[in-house]
């Protein structure tokens, strides 16, 4: 896979890019404490899965409908379910993160852009 290199300080673009990156780090890390916090008070562990961030996709659209009650595609169906359902948002968040800081930001300090 080829790294799009950014100069990560001197375009704007690579700042909000490298930005975007630390805010879904953040909200990851931030997301897994909240539930440890809740599970050090009350001995019990809050599952946020992957599959609630699809709670807002506008009612009515392709996508909420089919993953609400599919006409077609069944086992696709329930392999996206199944993986939603499965994957923590804390984790997918930090996962997510890290990729853009590693795939788009470079690490040259200068900021050099590869051709």
């Amino acid at each position: 896979m080829k790294r799009i290199l950014l100069p990560a300080m001197t375009s704007i673009w690579g700042f909000f890019i490298g930005f975007l990156g630390i805010i879904l780090i953040l909200s990851g890390i931030l997301i897994f404490v909240g539930q440890v916090y809740i599970w050090l008070k009350k001995g019990e562990w809050v599952e946020i899965p992957l599959l609630i961030v699809f709670g807002i996709i506008p009612e009515g659209s392709p996508l909420q409908l089919w993953l609400n009650d599919p006409q077609s595609w069944h086992g696709l169906h329930k392999l996206v379910i199944g993986g939603l359902d499965f994957i923590p948002l804390s984790l997918f968040l930090i996962l997510l993160g890290l990729w853009i800081r590693w795939m788009f930001i470079s690490e040259d300090t200068q900021g050099v852009a590869e051709k």
